[in-house]
């Protein structure tokens, strides 16, 4: 019997994520399409790896045709993640082309957000390169002058820190929190604690509180 509910679940698993699949075919986004086969591709390479491959290979040739650099960064990054399980060696050239776009974009913030995501993806094989990569990121981060924008990108670094480093994460956020108490306009401000908020409603739940009256 357990047999049978096993099959009849991996039945259902596959048939819910070929329908995904097919709704992540309508999205006019290049990027947001590439990521969102990435993620149902991980999803299947449990169920059924040969369909994983196929739909990790659509979503790789996208994200290639990606001219955006920052856009295709991150969805080479989500590709590089879904092939870990699938084909590590390959995993490890997608992410060096991310790593390598990535290091091309010129505009600082949207630099930051591409390595961020590269990090990511490297963790789950390199975690002493991801933590280099990050680390060039928050040097970049700290170099934008716009304070909004900043708090954004620093927030991304904190994100990719978070399973790679929790206590510099953690220092990542109260850089965001200071950020933020320094920005004079009310509406940013409160998008910028907004950030603060959501980190810390797992760590801190207490000071997560105290910044949500704030915004």
């Amino acid at each position: 019997v357990s047999t049978g509910f096993s099959r009849e679940n991996r039945g259902r698993s596959i048939r819910l994520l070929i329908n995904a699949r097919g709704a992540a075919g309508s999205i006019t986004e290049e990027g947001l399409k590439a990521r969102a086969l990435a993620k149902i591709a991980t999803a299947l390479a449990a169920v059924d790896p040969d369909l994983a491959a196929q739909v990790i290979a659509d979503a790789e040739h996208i994200a290639q045709s990606i001219t955006d650099k920052d856009i295709k960064a991150r969805a080479l990054a989500a590709v590089a993640m879904a092939l870990v399980a699938i084909d590590p060696d390959r995993a490890a050239q997608v992410i060096a082309d991310a790593e390598h776009v990535a290091q091309s974009i010129t505009g600082g913030y949207f630099k930051v957000l591409a390595l961020a995501a590269v990090a990511v993806a490297l963790s789950a094989a390199d975690l002493d390169g991801a933590v280099w990569v990050i680390a060039d990121a928050e040097g970049i981060a700290q170099s934008i002058t716009d304070e909004t924008l900043k708090a954004r990108a620093l927030a991304d670094i904190a994100m990719a820190l978070a399973t790679i480093d929790p206590d510099r994460a953690a220092q990542v956020v109260a850089d965001i929190e200071h950020i933020a108490q320094s920005i004079t306009d009310n509406k940013l401000k409160a998008s910028a604690l907004g950030i603060v908020a959501r980190f810390l409603a797992v760590a801190d739940p207490d000071r997560a509180e105290y910044i949500a009256q704030f915004i």
